[in-house]
């Protein structure tokens, strides 16, 4: 029997986050982001090498990198002008 997940109450998701503090011409690369760290955690969820606490605190690292990555890429193009 697997655990059960509760997710904390007072931080907000994506979604909420959204819905309080309003869009930007960030959000589209921020969604993007989120849903490629959703996908590649389901893929990896279906291997058994996720169940350890090792490889799950490694992809957290990996899929903190990823997402800033991903957002610094939307600064670097916002900075020249593409948005406007």
């Amino acid at each position: 029997m697997e655990p059960l997940v509760i997710p904390n109450p007072t931080y907000p998701s994506d979604v909420e986050r959204e819905m309080f503090f309003g869009q930007g011409p960030w959000t589209p690369f921020q969604m993007f982001m989120c849903g490629m760290i959703g996908f590649i955690a389901g893929l990896l969820g279906k291997t058994n090498m996720m169940h350890k606490k090792i490889p799950l605190v490694l992809f957290g690292v990996f899929a903190g990198v990823f997402f800033s990555f991903g957002m610094d890429v939307w600064g670097t193009i916002s900075m020249y002008g593409v948005f406007s």
